[in-house]
């Protein structure tokens, strides 16, 4: 909850919240009064440089019926019948009138950005003075406080002393307060006081009090903040204008209001307690399933990642097989391999055995022939020519014959060939199988 505590422009706790009534989002009193200044040299630099035509563009966005709040009489006294004083019931206001001036005109009224919506909401002479103030924000915070132990109610405190800071000054926590306006309901230091609240103009009327503290149930306020009372009449709020959103006593409704639709401030109360009861009985029920769908998922989330291990575990095992099959296949090429080329160089050993050995009966006969033609007695010659001459005959035909076979046999290759194209087919398809 205490997101919804914090100002969106300091990003504290709020100290002295006040509400935007065209958008009814909050700010805290300082931050409001930085953010006008701000906001009215941005609009001036836009009017500077677009002329008319860039302050056409500029929309003001408050609603019409609000501007209740901010109405002021001749005198300057505002009419707004709560937190204010009256200034009499022969008086007109001027309810439902449309923002005729140019939201560029200083004199006239001066503006505030919102900084959640962006809506641009016009104020009157007070400027972030004449805000109203966020009572219930006040509240929640405080029963927040009353309700957390000592040590945690510093994260919401805003200022234990006894002595309230002054809400104006521009750096939190301001300087201690000693003067307190009754109409505005804002607390001054010595020197804000003059330069803050100067006794001239609309504020000319106002009654000035030294602060008074108290420490019943919020520290740090005063007992004017504490009670809301219509300061014209001393009564409580009890009556609701649905036009102007405004709420306030009996006779201030009957001066101010007459012709608007007009409630009892608790039944209407009742009513929207009623209504919000129920919409937030819609939004626990779809916050209780939220819960249960972030559980679910919590849990599918788990089977997932336990689903994933068990395929990495699949993976490793798979791939294991894989390699551990790839291996035992290049055991068994090599060794196919070492067995082809020990047979092939058996096979020409052989041949070179034989071959060799051929070789040498030959030159053995081509040396004794050549001896046997030196014979020379011719009937000495005769008794081995015709016999040499057969063995010569027969040992040509034979080289002829073991030549020409073993050059047929003779190859550098082996009769092998090896081709990886089918199973790297197979093993490029290995993959995930979609589970539908």
């Amino acid at each position: 909850m205490e997101e919804e505590l914090k100002c969106p422009y300091c990003s504290r706790i709020y100290d002295h919240p006040v509400l935007l009534p065209p958008c009814h989002h909050a700010l805290c009193l300082r931050c409001a009064i930085s953010l006008t200044e701000h906001t009215q040299k941005d609009v001036g630099g836009q009017l500077a440089e677009g002329g008319a035509e860039g302050g056409d563009k500029i929309s003001v966005q408050g609603n019409k019926n609000n501007e209740i709040v901010q109405q002021h009489d001749l005198n300057g006294k505002n009419k707004n019948g709560m937190g204010t004083e009256a200034s009499g019931a022969d008086e007109e206001v001027q309810e439902n009138e449309a923002p005729s001036e140019p939201i560029h005109d200083a004199d006239q009224s001066q503006v505030l950005k919102c900084l959640e919506c962006h809506t641009v909401v016009k104020m009157g002479p007070d400027g972030a003075l004449g805000l109203p103030r966020y009572t219930a924000m006040v509240n929640i915070i405080a029963r927040k406080r009353t309700n957390e132990p000592a040590d945690a109610a510093t994260s919401v405190d805003q200022g234990d002393s006894s002595i309230p800071y002054c809400q104006v000054c521009e750096e939190a926590p301001g300087s201690k307060a000693t003067m307190e306006c009754r109409q505005c309901r804002v607390l001054y230091c010595e020197v804000c006081i003059k330069m803050r609240h100067p006794a001239r103009g609309p504020l000319a009327d106002h009654v000035l009090s030294p602060v008074v503290t108290t420490k019943p149930d919020v520290e740090g306020e005063t007992m004017l903040q504490q009670h809301e009372v219509c300061l014209a009449h001393g009564e409580r709020p009890s009556i609701y204008c649905e036009s102007c959103h405004w709420c306030g006593c009996e006779e201030c409704a009957s001066i101010h209001h007459q012709e608007h639709s007009l409630q009892p401030l608790d039944v209407l109360a009742k009513k929207q307690k009623t209504e919000l009861s129920e919409s937030l009985q819609q939004l626990s029920n779809r916050a209780k399933s939220a819960a249960v769908y972030k559980t679910s998922i919590k849990t599918v989330q788990d089977r997932v990642n336990l689903h994933c291990d068990l395929l990495d575990s699949e993976v490793e095992r798979q791939c294991s097989e894989l390699e551990q099959a790839i291996e035992e296949a290049r055991t068994r090429l090599l060794e196919q391999l070492q067995q082809e080329r020990d047979i092939t160089n058996k096979t020409y050993r052989e041949q070179t055995t034989s071959c060799t050995k051929r070789l040498q009966q030959t030159t053995a006969l081509v040396q004794f022939c050549i001896q046997a033609i030196k014979e020379p007695e011719p009937d000495a010659f005769m008794q081995m020519g015709p016999q040499l001459i057969g063995r010569v005959s027969d040992l040509d035909l034979t080289w002829d014959k073991e030549l020409t076979s073993t050059t047929t046999r003779m190859s550098p290759y082996i009769d092998l060939d090896l081709d990886h194209t089918n199973v790297l087919r197979g093993f490029n398809l290995f993959n995930f199988i979609k589970m539908k």
